[in-house]
């Protein structure tokens, strides 16, 4: 009986930025337990790969490239997802980026690009498929915000304002949809080992090992892979009676 709340059949998943790392990940994860995936995100070929493997699990995967800081693209997305299955029942807000510099050395393209990349990506998709969410009454909303929302990072101003930004929107929409049954909740990470992640530490010439003995009580990163069973509990009816909280997943990182 437990395991039913968390079976995903007959529900449509969009995520975005689903080519790779957590999006990718996640979009697994809920195919993994039933549900048929739109994947949004500007890489073509590895969203078309990622559609592949969703329908060798026996799931429907439609990959449409999108870049979701563009309001004619999003709009587009959401019609071919609409045609495609009729409905959507899950968001996944997981389009991102991060650029790392001193504060005044940060470039006006630079915030235009974290900023479009990182919330208004979120709004624009939100609301797009957000009204067939409100007119069928259901829905649920997983935006992902990060650690770095409560516990900023050096050289991260712009990327750890989106994400206080992520935060207060998830909290806010949370309890104007409420009415609507709609959930929505945010996911905040902390290290994982992302492509990202590792292309950065070795840019820097950072081991694993350093960063998690200094920044993480569990003494690792986590894999991508780990991020899997969260997103299926917030999307499913098993997380019915959850909105408006934000879930870290951190190792512990914020104990210290």
């Amino acid at each position: 009986m437990i395991l039913e709340k968390f079976d995903l059949s007959n529900k449509v998943a969009v995520v975005t930025g689903a080519g790779r790392g957590l999006g990718k990940e996640m979009a697994m994860a809920l195919a993994d337990v039933g549900a048929d995936i739109v994947l949004a995100a500007r890489s073509v070929k590895e969203i078309e790969k990622v559609a592949e493997e969703i329908r060798g699990l026996g799931r429907k995967a439609l990959a449409v490239p999108t870049d979701v800081s563009k309001l004619d693209e999003v709009e587009k997305m959401a019609t071919a997802t609409l045609d495609e299955f009729g409905k959507v029942d899950i968001l996944v807000n997981n389009a991102g980026t991060l650029i790392e510099r001193n504060f005044l050395d940060y470039t006006e393209d630079e915030w235009e690009n974290i900023f479009s990349t990182n919330m208004t990506s979120m709004f624009y998709c939100t609301r797009a498929l957000g009204r067939h969410m409100v007119e069928q009454k259901s829905g649920k909303i997983i935006n992902m915000c990060s650690v770095n929302a409560v516990k900023p990072r050096p050289k991260c101003v712009l990327y750890d304002s989106t994400k206080g930004g992520i935060l207060t929107f998830t909290k806010a929409l949370a309890r104007e949809w409420a009415k609507y049954n709609i959930n929505v909740n945010a996911i905040a990470p902390g290290y994982f080992l992302t492509p990202l992640v590792k292309s950065l530490m070795e840019r820097d010439g950072i081991e694993e090992e350093t960063i998690a003995r200094n920044f993480v009580p569990l003494r690792r990163l986590a894999r991508p892979e780990e991020i899997g069973p969260l997103v299926v509990f917030l999307a499913s009816s098993a997380s019915d009676f959850m909105t408006g909280t934000v879930v870290f997943i951190e190792g512990g990182d914020l104990l210290r």
